[in-house]
C-alpha cells in the first residue's frame, strides 16, 4: 500500500514537471584575439515547434491515473483480505463456542455416567467410553483455541491493529444477487479493468510522444559583439536533418505496444465478466441452501440434542449410542457454522468482484 502510494506521489511531481518547458535557453560567448581582437555574446533557444511539451504532460498525466488506479485497486485487495480473515475469525469463535458447548455437555455426561455406575445402571466401559469421548472434544476444543491465535495474528498481521473482541457473522445478508443484466457494467466499473483501460491510455500517449519525438525542432539565435572597431550581430537558425535515420521504427513499435495494451482491457473485460459472473451465481446458491438450514435444521437439531439426553438420562437409549448420536448432532452444527463462513466468503467475493467492497464497508460503518 505503502508503494503504491508512494509510485501516486512520484506521478504526481512528474506531472507538475511535465507542465513546464522541455528547452531551456543556451548562453554562448565567443572571444577572438589575433591582429584585430573579436568577441561576440550570443543566446540561442531550441523552439518547441511540434508542442512535444503537450504530449509529455499527456504522459504524465496517464501515468497519474494509472497509479491513483492502482492504489484504489491495492485498498480493495487489502480490504477483501480483511473481510476474509474477518469470516475465518467469526468462524473460529462460533465454532470454538460450539466446541465449548460440547466438552461442558460431556463433562456433565461424565458426571451422570459416574453417578449411574455407582448405581449399577450402566457398565464400567460406558463410562471409558464417556471419558474418551470427553477428553476427545477437550482436545479439539484446544485446538481450536490454537486456531483462533493463529487467525488473530492474521488479522494484526493485516490491519496493523490486534482484535480484542469477538467477531459475528451480520444477522443478515441479501438472499440473492443483482440480475444478469447488471454483470456487464459491473465488470467494466472494476478497477482491474479500470487499470488496463488507463494503461492502454498510456501506451496510446506514448505512441503519440514518440511520433511527436522524431519530429526535429529549429534552435535559433542571435549574438552581439565586435569585430576590429566595428558592432557585429548575428542572426542563427539550425534545423536537424533526419536522413539517415527517421526513427520511424520507435513509432512503430509503441504503435504495437498500444494495440497490445488495447487487448488487454478486451481480455480483462472477459476476465472480470466471468469473476462476477461465478461469484453471483456460487452467492446465490449458498444462500439458498443457508436459508434452507437456518430455517429447519438449526432449531431441530437443538430440539433434538435435548430429548437424546433426555432418553440417555431415562435409560431409553445406551450410553454409545447416546454419545454416536450426540456426536453427530454437534457436528452437524459445526457444519451449520462453515456454510455460513461460505456464505460470508462467498458475499465477500461478490464484493471485490464488482468492486463495491469499499462501498459496503463505508455504508456498513454508517
Amino acid at each position: 500500500m505503502l508503494a503504491a502510494q508512494a509510485s501516486a506521489n512520484a506521478a504526481r511531481a512528474r506531472l507538475e514537471g511535465a507542465s513546464r518547458p522541455l528547452n531551456n535557453p543556451e548562453l554562448s560567448a565567443e572571444v577572438e584575439r589575433t591582429d584585430v581582437s573579436a568577441y561576440a555574446v550570443g543566446v540561442s533557444q531550441t523552439i518547441d515547434w511540434h508542442d512535444k511539451r503537450e504530449s509529455q504532460a499527456q504522459i504524465a498525466q496517464a501515468e497519474l491515473a494509472s497509479a491513483e488506479a492502482e492504489l484504489e485497486l491495492k485498498r480493495l485487495d487489502m480490504a477483501a483480505g480483511l473481510v476474509a480473515n474477518v469470516g475465518r475469525l467469526a468462524a473460529v469463535h462460533e465454532t470454538l463456542s460450539l466446541a465449548k458447548r460440547r466438552v461442558d455437555m460431556l463433562s456433565s455426561v461424565v458426571e451422570l455416567a459416574e453417578k449411574r455406575l455407582a448405581a449399577g445402571d450402566i457398565s464400567p466401559p460406558e463410562l471409558e467410553l464417556a471419558r474418551l469421548t470427553q477428553s476427545e472434544a477437550a482436545l479439539q476444543y484446544a485446538g481450536l483455541r490454537s486456531d483462533l491465535i493463529q487467525q488473530r495474528s492474521e488479522f494484526s498481521a493485516l490491519a496493523g491493529d490486534d482484535l480484542d473482541y469477538q467477531v459475528k457473522f451480520p444477522k443478515r445478508l441479501p438472499s440473492n444477487l443483482s440480475s444478469p443484466s447488471d454483470i456487464a457494467s459491473q465488470a467494466r466499473e472494476h478497477p482491474q479493468v479500470r487499470l488496463a483501460e488507463l494503461a492502454a491510455q498510456l501506451a496510446r500517449a506514448r505512441m503519440r510522444a514518440t511520433d511527436r519525438d522524431r519530429l526535429t525542432d529549429p534552435t535559433v539565435g542571435v549574438a552581439l559583439g565586435r569585430d576590429g572597431g566595428e558592432n557585429r550581430v548575428s542572426v542563427s537558425i539550425s534545423i536537424p536533418l533526419q536522413l539517415r535515420n527517421n526513427f520511424q521504427g520507435s513509432v512503430d513499435a509503441a504503435s504495437a505496444e498500444a494495440l497490445a495494451a488495447e487487448q488487454r482491457v478486451l481480455r480483462e473485460q472477459r476476465a472480470q465478466l466471468a469473476r462476477v459472473t461465478a461469484a453471483r451465481e456460487r452467492f446465490n446458491l449458498t444462500a439458498r441452501v443457508w436459508s434452507q438450514w437456518a430455517g429447519a435444521t438449526r432449531t431441530s437439531l437443538k430440539d433434538h440434542v435435548s430429548a437424546l439426553q433426555d432418553q440417555w438420562e431415562a435409560g431409553e437409549v445406551n450410553t454409545a449410542d447416546y454419545l454416536l448420536q450426540l456426536r453427530q448432532s454437534l457436528d452437524t452444527e459445526i457444519s451449520g457454522v462453515e456454510l455460513h463462513a461460505s456464505l460470508w466468503d462467498a458475499w465477500s467475493d461478490w464484493l471485490h468482484a464488482t468492486g463495491t467492497l469499499l462501498q459496503w464497508l463505508n455504508e456498513t460503518e454508517r
